[in-house]
């Protein structure tokens, strides 16, 4: 076993904190150092992906997951292919093609 010496704002903090709880200094660095291994645990081998790649935006959408209202586009597949992609033919057979121009 080692002694460790805390002084200054971190033993301020770490025996109001320890009151506060009803516990011991030991008990809330060990609840600390618990809590630090599990996050880092969970943390891919070798740290973050690397940005831009795929796997870095699967990392970053499990640590942020996005709620989303339940609308299922399926259902409606019909409907927007109706009116949406009929307006937009629509509207490119108005246009003239710059290609037919040449």
């Amino acid at each position: 076993m080692t002694d460790i010496t805390i002084t200054g704002k971190v033993a301020e903090r770490l025996q109001q904190l320890a009151q506060d709880k009803h516990q011991t200094i030991e008990e809330i660095i060990e609840e600390a150092l618990d809590t630090y291994a599990q996050s880092q645990d969970k943390e891919m081998p070798g740290g973050e992906p690397p940005p831009g790649s795929l796997a870095r935006m699967a990392w970053l959408a499990t640590r942020n997951p996005i709620e989303v209202a339940a609308t299922d586009i399926a259902e409606r597949s019909r409907d927007i292919l109706r009116t949406e992609y009929t307006e937009y033919l629509l509207k490119r057979r108005a246009t003239p093609d710059d290609a037919s121009h040449e």
